[in-house]
């Protein structure tokens, strides 16, 4: 299997889970359990903003311009990174 077609199908995946995740967590509360730091569940729910724009849109965004060949893939690719 060939770099950019596994670079792919990883950014896709994870750009998909990252939204399942986030959606287990806001319609399953009890899910929510694994989180016992005692502050409260606000800091694990403060995640979810930058986690589902930049991590999950921008994986989606990135396995796209790589399936696509678009010139700008690396830089999505390292924005993701990053």
């Amino acid at each position: 299997m060939k770099v950019r077609r596994s670079a792919t199908i990883y950014f896709l995946v994870q750009g998909i889970g990252i939204i399942l995740w986030w959606g287990v967590l806001f319609f399953f509360p009890a899910s929510r359990a694994f989180f016992q730091m005692g502050s409260g569940e606000e800091i694990l729910l403060s995640f979810w903003l930058p986690d589902l724009v930049f991590l999950a849109v921008g994986s989606i965004a990135a396995a796209f311009l790589l399936w696509s060949r678009h010139k700008f893939a690396g830089i999505a690719v390292w924005f993701v990174i990053g």
